[in-house]
């Protein structure tokens, strides 16, 4: 799909707009919540249904198509600059603490400080923020989103710098998952592009 026929999909579907919240965003140390992800988890689907809640809860200044990061199936993209404070979510899944399999093998829940797990690993209760992937392999220094939590513990991700337009959104899975994605793109780049 090229970007004119993306921007046209987005006109039609319901969307909210990122806040910009006014008072200073408070860091969340990378480790206070992790990313609930078995290391074999596929995040390679390539199409969305029109009427997929990932599609609709897209914001109108974001659009998403297949990752700059090797292996990672789809990202999401700025279809316009986003400023520093910009705040999207929150991140949407059903709450548990008795996590099923499927939030533990999807690649689409975190695990959070009070035990609980937000699971959004059945797409019609999770929306766009899922399609949001780690840094590591990005070719980046850093992500270029923090992810925080509000006293509702409630995920966020909030824009750390500038994203230009075009430029993929980049979170933390936290220090443990990121490490552990770090180790699976150097034992692929050791087998070579053909071994996949």
């Amino acid at each position: 799909m090229t970007l004119l026929g993306l921007i046209d999909g987005l006109a039609l579907l319901c969307a909210f707009y990122p806040s910009i919240d006014s008072t200073p965003l408070m860091p969340t140390r990378s480790d206070d919540i992790a990313m609930g992800m078995c290391p074999a988890a596929d995040q390679s689907e390539t199409t969305l249904a029109k009427d997929s809640p990932v599609l609709i809860s897209l914001p109108d200044t974001l659009y998403i198509s297949v990752s700059t990061i090797p292996h990672a199936g789809q990202g999401v993209f700025a279809l316009r600059p986003l400023p520093p404070a910009t705040r999207f979510g929150p991140y949407a899944g059903v709450r548990t603490r008795e996590p099923s399999e499927a939030a533990r093998k999807s690649g689409r829940s975190w695990i959070l400080p009070n035990g609980e797990w937000i699971d959004a690993s059945e797409e019609s209760s999770s929306n766009w923020m899922v399609k949001v992937n780690s840094w590591v392999g990005s070719g980046r220094r850093a992500p270029n989103l923090a992810v925080t939590l509000d006293d509702e513990m409630d995920v966020y991700y909030d824009v750390m710098e500038w994203i230009e337009v075009g430029e993929e959104l980049l979170i933390s899975y936290g220090h443990e998952y990121d490490t552990l994605l770090e180790q699976r793109r150097a034992k692929r780049e050791e087998r070579g592009p053909d071994e996949g």
